[in-house]
């Protein structure tokens, strides 16, 4: 029995110890531009850069392939999750998206119109 506590206990302590919080859906619109990717959150009606972290590469190379005008958006359903950035010694922290799984991307919906198509 003391063995399986000592288990479910080292466990639980490592699962605890993720730096990483877990990944989320969310939609939004998604622009890259002069090396700056950019997160604009449906829900929250925020914006958020994308930060050089998770699949950050192939986000960029997805969008890239898309062949859009410079500084369009595209819709982005996507997991991730936000967390803050530190910047300069004085300067409150940012808060980044960190995009860990494009599920999809859509050139014909945005989030302030549902289908741009015929518009």
């Amino acid at each position: 029995m003391k063995l399986y506590l000592l288990f479910f206990t080292t466990v639980l302590l490592i699962s605890c110890s993720s730096s990483q919080p877990p990944s989320q859906r969310y939609n939004g619109n998604f622009r890259y531009f002069s090396g700056i990717a950019e997160f604009f959150d449906c829900k929250t009606q925020e914006k958020h850069y994308v930060t050089e972290e998770g699949i950050y590469d192939e986000l960029i190379a997805s969008y890239k392939d898309l062949n859009l005008k410079p500084k369009d958006d595209v819709y982005i359903r996507a997991e991730g999750f936000y967390q803050e950035e530190e910047q300069m010694e004085g300067v409150d922290p940012l808060e980044v998206f960190v995009v860990t799984k494009i599920i999809e991307f859509d050139t014909t919906r945005s989030c302030k119109r549902p289908y741009r198509q015929g518009l």
